[in-house]
This record gives C-alpha cells, structure tokens and sequence, in this order.
C-alpha cells in the first residue's frame, strides 16, 4: 500500500486503511467486514495496471500530425457548409427575383446553358479514337457516321478504296477528301488511309497505322461492302470469292486486330449488315457470314471488355436505287419514307455511347418496320 501511495498519492483516500476520514474530504465508511482478501488484492493490481499503462497523446494540431489532418478537415467540413448556406441563400435570390420580373430565362443564358451541357458531354469522350471503314463517298452511311461520332468528341480513323466506287461507277475517287475536311472542320484528330481491304495484309495495317498515329482504338466501326448484284445462276466465282474476302475476311482480321491494341476500359464493334441475298447471292451470303463472326467476338471477346452488335439498316437510298426501285420499297415502308444515313449514324451512336454498354452479341433491326 505504501509502494502504491508513493505512485499515486490519491489512492489512499480512495483505499483508506482505516475508518477515518481523508484529509479535507468528508467521513468515509470503513471497509465492510465480509470483504474479502482476494477482493482487495484484484483492486490493487487493477490499480497498478491502470497506473502503468502509457498516457494518451493529446490531439494537438501543433505537435500531432493526426491532429494536425483532423483539423485541418474539420476546418473544410466549416467552409463547406458555409458556402453551401451561401449558395442556398443566393439561389433563393434569384429564384424570387425570377417571380419577381414574371419572365423566362434570357436567350444568352439559355445559350452558356447549351454550351456547357456540350462541353461536358464531349469531355467524357475526350480523347476516343474510332476506326471507321467504307467511308468513301458523300452520300453513303460511313460518312454520316464519321461525321456524327467526330462532333461527338471522337477522334476519326477511316478506310476508303477510290478503285471500287469508278469500278461500280459510284463517284469520281474524290469524295474522300472532302470528307476528311469536313471532320477536321469539327477540331477532331484525322486520319484517312487508302486501303483494299481483299488485301488480307491491308486491315492489319490500317489498325496499326490508326494506333500509332491517334492512340488505342476504343470503336471498330464497319460500315464497308462490296455489293455487286447477281444470282445463283450468274455468280461468278471470282465475285463470289471478291465479296467473301471484303465483306468476311477483312471483317474477321479488323475484328482480331481491334482486339489486340483495345485499351484496358475495352471497346465496342459495329458491323452494318445485311438480309438480302435474293438476286444479290454473294454479297447476302458474305453479310450472312459476317452476322455469325461479330456474336462470336462478344462472346470470345467479352472477357476484354468489347462489347459487338450487328446492325442491319434496312433499304438506306444512298444513291442506288432507281424511281422503280424507290417506289416498291417505300410501298413496303409503314413509316412512310426510306431511311437516311443520319438514322443509322444515330443508332450506332447510341450503340457504342456508355448508355449502350449493356447490349452485345445481337443482331439488330434498324430498318423503321420496313421487315415487320
């Protein structure tokens, strides 16, 4: 009891010896009789453990550097909540005022309105890179979908063949130009890569030339086709092979290029297809071929992080159809007009956009009921 005096003096009135009173503090009671032994010796080592335990350290943002963090963040929680009761008096302000005149919003804040909701949807898909094929004339789907996609924020890597559109008689070969123009018009990155794509080295090369002139490719669109009408009994086997090599080949060896450079978040493929194979055997029959390879990649590629669609357009007039031809199909159209290449860039916008992101592995009718 002594030892324990001499380390904390106020133990002996907390433990008097006697039935006195401690000095300065009221009467005590005396120990009660049937208090044990073992009773007290379990209270003098509590009181030993407690004495030689280390103090705590004090919280002082001077010396302490975790008190130095918690007040610092105490200090911000303060300014935050300051500021907030500021904005919600301001706010306030302005919606009275607003009652007060009783008229809308003024155009040119309508305008920074417009201007900042453009600015930040484009921020979220700054710095995307999307390979685009077929993308050779003015009046064709690829166009329509560059230049959507390169308002959009994406930067545009696109194919063309300029020996295919004189050989279909489809253009002079001078579209492309203009095309690459009007999407440097939008401040995106560029490039354009003339490319036969029945070459089995050409699509290869046209991934890694986008990849190391603009960065990973996050979208693989093909918008490319060769199409030259014949039947079962008129197909040459020189044309039969053309279109298989175009329309497949070069589509699986995009497919397999795009996936080994896709970045680590992944990418997403659309491929424009077709259903008409009747009086047109080999370019249905490719397009056909190419369905099956794009559900493949979802499943083969999902675990990268690619998500693949098929889209299938329906008739788009992009120039090859006569008055006959545009007749008949509009005849059969319940919306009562053809699709535009604009409707179809719409949908692969919304195909390879994060609000997308769910759907993969389907082959898609983008046709305004024409094959309901």
């Amino acid at each position: 009891m002594q030892r324990l005096q001499a380390r904390a003096p106020g133990f002996a009135k907390r433990w008097p010896q006697s039935g006195k009173a401690a000095p300065g503090r009221h009467e005590t009671q005396p120990p009660h009789p049937f208090t044990s032994w073992r009773t007290k010796h379990r209270a003098r080592a509590d009181a030993e453990r407690r004495l030689a335990q280390p103090r705590p350290r004090r919280l002082r943002p001077q010396t302490n550097p975790v008190g130095r963090r918690l007040f610092n963040m105490l200090g911000m929680v303060a300014e935050i909540e300051a500021d907030l009761i500021r904005m919600r008096t301001r706010g306030h302000g302005h919606r009275q005022e607003r009652a007060d005149r009783s008229r809308p919003p003024s155009s040119a804040r309508k305008r920074r309105r417009s201007q900042s909701l453009h600015a930040w949807k484009t921020a979220r898909v700054e710095h995307r890179v999307a390979c685009i094929t077929g993308v050779g004339r003015r009046n064709w789907i690829g166009r329509a979908i560059a230049l959507r996609l390169a308002s959009e924020g994406w930067d545009i890597a696109f194919n063309y063949w300029r020996r295919y559109d004189v050989r279909e008689r489809l253009g002079d070969g001078t579209d492309p130009d203009e095309i690459a123009d009007e999407l440097r018009a939008t401040g995106r990155r560029v490039l354009e890569v003339e490319a036969d794509l029945s070459d089995p080295d050409a699509p290869g090369q046209f991934v890694e030339r986008a990849h190391a002139e603009l960065g990973a490719i996050s979208t693989l669109v093909l918008a490319h086709a060769e199409s030259h009408d014949s039947g079962i009994l008129d197909t040459s086997l020189e044309s039969f092979d053309r279109h298989f090599a175009v329309n497949t080949r070069a589509a699986w060896l995009l497919i397999a290029a795009f996936a080994r450079q896709v970045p680590a978040d992944g990418g997403s493929i659309v491929a424009l297809t077709s259903d008409h194979v009747v009086d047109n055997l080999p370019y249905g029959a490719s397009k056909g071929a190419l369905d099956r390879i794009v559900i493949a990649a979802a499943r083969e590629l999902g675990p990268l992080g690619i998500r693949a669609n098929a889209l299938n357009p329906g008739p788009i007039d992009t120039g090859w159809m006569s008055d006959e031809v545009r007749a008949a199909l509009l005849a059969r159209q319940p919306t009562g007009r053809l699709g535009t290449p604009k409707d179809t860039a719409d949908a692969v916008s919304f195909l390879v956009s994060p609000h997308g992101k769910w759907i993969s592995g389907q082959l898609l009718k983008s046709d305004g009921g024409f094959s309901v």
